[in-house]
């Protein structure tokens, strides 16, 4: 085989449940886990922490909560968590067979997005909306509806704040796919 092809996606995980956050410290099931994310790296000011809280959804131990700024001064503005599903030895994750991203929300109110990416997208990546209302609710979000989204080579999936800029809150729990 030659060097130059592109990365070969690993399977699919062989469990749905990405994270449900009932751990000492912030962790995955499987994948490389969870990190900030915030326009920082397009040179923007928008800024993110993680961080465990209790309760979590349906009487659950604990939840992760997003908290942050965003902040103008980059045309696309964002702040949230990153999750890489792949490994060092192998970013790239096959979920051609999986149908839907599930996971429960909680927040401030606002609307949320997931960007989804794989290892061959340019610009702007595909995006799905939620919104975070006071009370804990399932959001599912169809993987068919992250449009242009190549589902065999995923690298990442993040839950962020875009705009309107300010401060924003949001929790998330029970995350997986399915």
């Amino acid at each position: 085989a030659s060097t130059t092809e592109k990365t070969i996606a690993s399977s699919k995980p062989s469990q749905s449940l990405i994270s449900d956050f009932e751990q000492a410290k912030i962790s995955s099931f499987y994948g490389a886990g969870w990190n900030i994310s915030t326009d920082a790296q397009m040179n923007g000011t928008s800024s993110a922490e993680m961080t465990l809280v209790k309760p979590g959804a349906n009487q659950s131990i604990a939840a992760l909560e997003i908290s942050g700024e965003v902040k103008a001064g980059f045309s696309f503005p964002w702040a949230g968590v990153n999750f890489n599903p792949g490994t060092k030895e192998s970013p790239n994750v096959d979920y051609s067979r999986a149908k839907e991203l599930v996971f429960w929300a909680k927040g401030d109110g606002r609307t949320y997005n997931v960007m989804a990416f794989s290892s061959t997208a340019a610009g702007i990546p595909p995006t799905q909306t939620f919104i975070a209302g006071p009370e804990w609710q399932e959001i599912r979000l169809p993987l068919k509806g992250f449009d242009g989204l190549e589902l065999t080579n995923v690298t990442d999936f993040s839950f962020n704040a875009g705009m309107p800029e300010g401060s924003f809150r949001f929790m998330i729990d029970n995350v997986e796919i399915k």
